[in-house]
């Protein structure tokens, strides 16, 4: 989206005879972009003398602020119908004293599948 701004003041820059051009002329001044779009200035000049006009126009851009959002809700879910059953021989385990090791025969069985 662009907006026209106009100048409201006429800036009387000086003046120059045929003996002084080329002749240059400064003009600075402060444009405020707007945030989240651009303006077009348009500066023009003009002879009095014969009426004559030349013009410049500059675009400038004001950027807005990223902004951004996350929105995640996790789920998780598993109908499966499992049975685990383990079955040992031993009734009684005795670890080993200087490492704290025990061995079992331990058999697990499943039962079941995903639906």
């Amino acid at each position: 989206m662009y907006k026209r701004q106009e100048l409201k003041n006429k800036l009387k820059m000086g003046t120059v005879t045929l003996a002084d051009s080329p002749k240059t002329f400064t003009d600075t001044r402060t444009v405020t972009a707007p945030t989240g779009s651009c303006v077009v200035v348009t500066n023009e000049a003009k002879l009095v003398e014969t009426g004559g006009t030349a013009d410049t126009t500059k675009r400038i851009c004001g950027y807005a602020a990223i902004t951004s959002r996350k929105s995640a809700d996790g789920a998780f879910a598993r109908a499966w119908a499992w049975d685990i059953a383990k079955d040992a021989t031993e009734t009684r385990i005795v670890a080993n004293p200087a490492t704290g090791d025990a061995v079992a025969d331990v058999s697990p069985t499943t039962e079941g599948a995903p639906p």
